[in-house]
């Protein structure tokens, strides 16, 4: 069992040792980001997309975000400005940090064949 703490002590059941395990614990209402696609490409079976995530954090100290971005089909990203990991086949995570009382900026763009 894991185990989180607490002042009421929460117990996970049914987790499997030295194993991740994701809590959504709430909202953090002074980290804040935006997603836009900001262009589109059609090229004959390739589609072509560029975006831009603004990151803000309000906070008075630096933060690491964490962007989880899915994507499907022959996907590839050629070009980026913070390097991503590949989780699985339709995953990618970005590590962005986030200055105190600042802003970043994640751009990529990625190309898809279906």
């Amino acid at each position: 069992m894991a185990s989180c703490s607490s002042s009421a002590r929460t117990w996970v059941d049914h987790t499997p040792r030295d194993q991740k395990v994701r809590f959504t614990i709430g909202n953090a209402f002074d980290l804040y980001a935006e997603r836009i696609r900001t262009d589109y490409r059609r090229i004959g079976t390739k589609n072509e997309e560029d975006f831009l995530v603004t990151l803000r954090n309000a906070k008075d100290e630096p933060v690491e975000i964490t962007v989880v971005e899915h994507l499907y089909g022959d996907w590839q990203i050629y070009a980026k400005s913070h390097e991503y990991v590949k989780k699985d086949a339709h995953t990618v995570e970005f590590t962005v940090k986030v200055p105190a009382r600042g802003d970043a900026k994640l751009t990529y763009s990625s190309r898809t064949v279906f």
